[in-house]
């Protein structure tokens, strides 16, 4: 009796381990709507309509050490990071780039880095690391927009006024679904980088958008210069000339006063 019952667990082991190797072995096909990738589904599954694109007069991330810092409650969201600077090189103080996210929706911060990039869900779709994107007909925004069709008052227009924006550092990846985003650069000195963040942080919790400072300077710049449309690689700054950096996609960015609640967003 006691042959037959490991003969019995014997042949289902085998039944089992049959079965797995087939599954292995078997190309199963591909729903048409998937990118076939070893890697995919790791983060998000994207489909043949995403595309990043690089994002041309936004600050340059340090290829080697860009120290991204992150800032975020429920409807705030403020990354900075330092830029990618060229001689000759300020004896005390260093470019540090400060994103400001109107109405974000989504972020994620953390893998992969650059030696695991190619893991990433867009990375034969035009990212690539060291660069800032935004990513169109983005499948992380249309699976948010399916996720919120639930709730009682959806409207899907909402989420056509996001964007997926991306940041492919050094050892990590930050990634943000919002309407806008802005930026500054300024010059910081030795370790004020977060305290520096955390103070553009702060005025966002007030009545006015951005950093007092940085309006007053930005509303003096030529609306060109405020609107990011700058030419070259390279943007230097110090504390009294500071450029503001804007991407919105290509949707109008003169319709964001509606009250946040009356958007079916869940």
């Amino acid at each position: 009796m006691r042959i037959q019952s490991v003969d019995l667990v014997r042949g289902v082991v085998m039944v089992i381990m049959a079965i797995d190797q087939a599954y292995r072995n078997a190309s199963f096909p591909w729903p048409r709507y998937c990118v076939q990738s070893p890697n995919m589904g790791a983060m998000y599954i994207v489909d043949e309509l995403d595309r990043a694109v690089e994002l041309e007069g936004f600050p340059l991330l340090d290829p080697g050490a860009p120290c991204p810092n992150v800032f975020a409650e429920e409807h705030q969201l403020v990354l900075s990071y330092c830029v990618r600077d060229e001689p000759p090189y300020p004896p005390t103080t260093a470019p540090l780039a400060i994103v400001r996210f109107s109405r974000p929706y989504f972020h994620m911060f953390g893998p992969p880095n650059v030696e695991t990039f190619d893991g990433h869900p867009l990375a034969n779709q035009g990212l690539h690391p060291y660069g800032v994107f935004r990513v169109e007909k983005s499948s992380l925004i249309r699976s948010l927009e399916r996720m919120n069709s639930v709730h009682e008052h959806h409207n899907p227009a909402t989420f056509d006024a996001m964007t997926h924006y991306i940041f492919s550092f050094h050892d990590s990846t930050f990634e943000c679904v919002a309407e806008s985003m802005e930026a500054a650069i300024e010059q910081v000195g030795l370790d004020e980088e977060h305290l520096r963040t955390l103070e553009y942080f702060r005025s966002a919790r007030t009545a006015e958008s951005h950093h007092p400072h940085l309006r007053l300077v930005s509303d003096e710049l030529p609306k060109e210069r405020r609107l990011g449309k700058l030419t070259g690689g390279h943007h230097r700054a110090s504390r009294s000339m500071i450029r503001s950096i804007h991407d919105a996609g290509t949707k109008d960015t003169t319709s964001s006063t509606a009250p946040r609640g009356a958007s079916g967003l869940g």
